[in-house]
C-alpha cells in the first residue's frame, strides 16, 4: 500500500500527506524512564463495583503497539508508505511526571529523538502537545476544571517549545478540544469520566484559554512555528418542523463547533444562540476575552 501518484497530483504539490497517532494509544511503557501516570492510565484501570471497566473490552494502553521503544520502525513504515509527515503527540506526564514542578529530562530527550528520527527518514515531524492525557497529578487538584491547569499547560508548552523548536516547525496545541470537554467532563465516556454541567463550563473555558495563552508561549519559544489546533467539527442537521429544526441546528452548531472555534478567533462565545453557554461566564475573569485569542 502506498499513495498513488495520480492521487498526489489531484491534491497538488502544497498538500501534505501524513499519518497521525496519539501517545496513550500507541506508546505503552506507562512508567518507563520516570513517566508519571495520566488520566487515561487511571481511567482504563478503573473498575466499578461489578468489576467492569469503562472500556468495553477492558483494554488499557499499558502495552499498546510499544511505540515508545519501536518508534524507529513506525517512522520507517511511514516512509515506506510514501507519506511526508508524521503527527504524534507528547505525553505531558513524560515531560513533567506530575504535570508541574520537576522536569523529567529523559522524557524530553525521548521526544527529541523521535523528531530526529523523522528528519533522518525525510519525514516532517508534526507535534501535538495535548492529546487528552492530562497528568494525573493535575487531575488530583481539579484538572481542566481548575484554572491553574491553564498555567501549568503554558509552562509545559514553553519547555517543549524551547527544547524542540529547532527540530519541529508544525505544532498542534490540542487534539479535539470537544472530546476533552464534552466526552471527558459532560458525558463521562472519556477520561477523566466526569458527568457535570459545571465541569463542562469550567473545562470549556479553561481549554480555550490554554490554547490562547499556550499559542503565545509557543510563538515566543519558536517564533517561526506553524501553530494550530486539531478541531473536531461536525455539521449538525435539525429534524422536525422547520422552525424547531433550524433552532436545533443552530444550537447544536454553537455548542459543538462555534464554542470551540470562535473564542480563539476573537469572536467570543456564541451566547446569543444558546443561553446555556452563559454558564461559562462564572469561570471568566477580566482580560480572558483578549487572552483566549490564539496566535495561529
Amino acid at each position: 500500500m502506498s499513495i498513488e501518484p495520480t492521487l498526489r497530483a489531484d491534491f497538488g504539490d502544497d498538500f501534505t500527506w501524513g499519518v497521525a497517532t496519539a501517545s496513550y494509544q500507541i506508546e505503552g511503557s506507562p512508567d518507563a524512564d520516570g513517566k508519571g501516570p495520566s488520566i487515561w492510565d487511571t481511567f482504563t484501570h478503573k473498575r466499578d463495583w461489578r468489576g467492569r471497566s469503562p472500556i468495553k473490552d477492558g483494554s488499557t494502553g499499558d502495552v499498546a503497539t510499544d511505540s515508545y521503544r519501536r518508534y524507529p520502525e513506525d517512522i520507517a513504515l511511514t516512509r515506506s508508505l510514501g507519506f511526508d509527515a508524521y503527527r504524534y503527540s507528547l505525553a505531558w506526564s513524560r515531560v513533567f511526571p506530575t504535570g508541574a514542578g520537576r522536569l523529567n529530562q529523559a522524557g524530553l530527550d525521548h521526544y527529541r529523538r523521535v523528531a530526529e528520527a523523522c528528519l533522518e527518514q525525510g519525514i516532517e515531524p508534526w507535534v501535538t502537545l495535548y492529546h487528552w492525557d492530562l497528568p494525573q497529578g493535575l487531575q488530583d487538584v481539579g484538572g481542566w476544571t481548575n484554572r491553574e491547569t491553564v498555567f501549568r499547560y503554558v509552562d509545559y508548552v514553553t519547555t517543549v517549545g524551547e527544547a524542540m523548536g529547532d527540530l519541529v516547525k508544525h505544532w498542534m496545541l490540542f487534539n479535539e478540544p470537544l472530546n476533552v470537554v464534552i466526552s471527558g467532563h459532560l458525558v463521562g465516556m472519556f477520561a477523566p469520566g466526569m458527568k457535570s454541567l459545571h465541569a463542562y463550563f469550567a473545562a470549556l473555558h479553561h481549554v480555550n484559554l490554554a490554547q490562547g495563552l499556550g499559542s503565545r508561549a509557543l510563538r515566543a519559544a519558536a517564533p517561526d512555528a506553524d501553530i494550530g489546533t486539531t478541531q473536531y467539527l461536525t455539521p449538525p442537521v435539525g429534524t422536525g418542523p422547520a422552525p424547531l429544526a433550524g433552532l436545533a441546528r443552530r444550537s447544536a452548531d454553537a455548542v459543538l463547533n462555534r464554542a470551540f472555534v470562535e473564542p480563539l478567533l476573537g469572536l467570543g462565545y456564541p451566547w446569543e444562540e444558546v443561553g446555556l453557554l452563559k454558564g461559562v461566564r462564572a469561570y471568566m475573569r477580566e482580560g480572558d476575552e483578549a487572552d483566549i485569542v490564539a496566535d495561529l
